[in-house]
């Protein structure tokens, strides 16, 4: 449409005068009209599936976050002011939201199909995080891919329920209940392994970025003498033996 080409060349523009600019700020708007001549387009062609609307938006979001810490010249392992952290990690979460949630929200109300794109979109944010070491982003995916994983396993066993009676019902939920059992049996063994697990991953990722990455640790040790330090210089004029 002719919305979506006047969209399309203002990125263009946007893009040509952030090369010829000293702002890197003007980058922003190259991402920012290019989406919104794709959700044009998509509000014509594309009714009725909100992926094709949420993931270009949470994907933009993700670039114009990207864009952001480069333009401020942010550390790779580090942003420098804490309240930028703030609102960098807010829109990280919410970018990622915006392309995990509807599918897994389909999945439940529509068709179960749908928690096996939302596990795709959580493998891809795992991977993301990974790649670029932060931790926030991998740990995101990789609860959104377990969120997905149970709830392609929980909604037929919840639609299968309501259906049955009699004996196959309670044999179902005792087989659900000894199921459950020998699950937190094995939880309650594993501990120790889970703890061991957790310490490896740790360690692995001791170097990564976490969401308190941009707070800096008070000095504790300065260029100057101590307290202590000075106490003992200062002897004289606290009783010390020098002459009086």
């Amino acid at each position: 449409t002719t919305v979506a080409i006047v969209l399309l060349a203002l990125a263009g523009e946007a893009a040509g005068l952030a090369l010829v600019s000293s702002s890197r700020y003007l980058y922003l708007l190259t991402p920012t009209f290019a989406v919104g001549a794709w959700l044009v387009v998509a509000a014509d062609a594309l009714r009725g599936e909100p992926n094709w609307f949420t993931v270009p938006i949470g994907i933009t979001m993700l670039v114009l976050v990207a864009m952001v810490r480069w333009a401020r010249g942010s550390e790779p392992t580090a942003v420098r002011s804490g309240e930028v952290s703030a609102a960098i990690v807010t829109a990280e979460y919410v970018a990622m939201s915006v392309i995990v949630v509807p599918p897994l929200v389909q999945a439940i109300t529509e068709r179960l199909w749908f928690a096996l794109l939302a596990t795709g979109f959580g493998v891809l944010l795992a991977a993301w995080g990974a790649v670029s070491q932060v931790r926030r982003r991998a740990a995101f995916g990789v609860g959104a891919t377990a969120v997905s994983l149970l709830t392609l396993i929980g909604v037929p066993i919840a639609t299968v329920v309501p259906d049955m009676s009699g004996p196959a019902l309670w044999l179902s939920i005792a087989g659900v209940g000894a199921v459950a059992i020998v699950v937190a049996t094995l939880l309650e063994q594993g501990k120790g392994t889970v703890r061991r697990i957790a310490e490896v991953m740790d360690d692995i990722t001791s170097d990564w970025e976490r969401s308190d990455a941009a707070d800096p640790a008070p000095q504790s040790t300065r260029s100057g003498p101590t307290r202590r330090q000075s106490v003992g210089r200062a002897g004289p004029l606290h009783g010390g033996s020098g002459p009086h």
